[in-house]
């Protein structure tokens, strides 16, 4: 569904720093996006993956910000 942009995503070292350090990493990062999927729409949780690929900070809370990001493009 979105495995493409997510391994883009992950070529960012702030967002794979963040993800490996998950105690599940990408697996429970995967499980994280399908809910979102289900609730807000998979083009959504895309858009959020490919601004995630141009963050330039330090990701302290990886699942907070893409919560953040996806919210930020859902449209009705």
């Amino acid at each position: 569904m979105f495995h493409r942009e997510l391994s883009r995503a992950l070529k960012n070292i702030h967002v794979s720093r963040a993800i490996s350090s998950l105690p599940y990493k990408s697996s429970e990062y995967i499980e994280f996006l399908e809910i979102f999927t289900h609730k807000y729409g998979i083009d959504t949780v895309k858009a959020a993956l490919n601004e995630l690929y141009y963050y330039k900070y330090n990701i302290a809370d990886i699942k907070r910000l893409t919560a953040a990001k996806i919210i930020k493009n859902y449209s009705i």
